[in-house]
């Protein structure tokens, strides 16, 4: 599951928030476009370093400064066909 949460992340921001999708395999795009260079394989580019949450990188949901895992979590899509 642990890993699972960075690759939802990664679809959420480059899919629905349109943010910059990169090549994991070059390290330095991962680095610039978010930040993180601990253990991209698995990572992805959201944590700086080992240590838990003192490494991890927080989700910038748009509009908004910093978002917690609740409001992540909560983030309403309308699928409907309006």
């Amino acid at each position: 599951f642990h890993g699972e949460w960075y690759r939802v992340r990664e679809d959420l921001e480059t899919n629905l928030w349109g943010r910059k999708s990169v090549q994991l395999t070059n390290k330095e795009e991962v680095v610039e476009a978010r930040g993180g260079e601990y253990q991209v394989e698995h990572f992805r580019g959201y944590c700086e370093k080992r240590g838990g949450k003192n490494g991890y990188i927080k989700v910038e949901i748009p509009g908004k400064k910093i978002a917690t895992v609740e409001m992540v979590l909560s983030y309403q899509i309308d699928f409907s066909d309006s």
